[in-house]
């Protein structure tokens, strides 16, 4: 009864480590095309499209994520 009750918990912290990974590659392949991370207020948006505010919009080169319709969410 204890494995069957922490598998999911492993399952859902792995699938966490994995997003986690996939959102700081993206997070560094912002940085070094655009020269900064996005802004609080630009968000993870920034990762998907460009922001309006950006100063240098020829620099950008996303979408950084590979599934760009959807941010990775909470596995819990």
């Amino acid at each position: 009864p204890h494995h069957i009750s922490g598998c999911p918990r492993r399952s859902n912290s792995q699938v966490a480590r994995l997003q986690i990974a996939a959102l700081s590659q993206a997070l560094l392949a912002y940085r070094n095309d655009v020269g900064s991370y996005p802004t609080a207020l630009e968000g993870v948006d920034a990762l998907l499209r460009p922001s309006r505010d950006l100063r240098t919009p020829e620099r950008w080169k996303g979408p950084y994520l590979a599934d760009c319709v959807n941010v990775p969410r909470d596995p819990w």
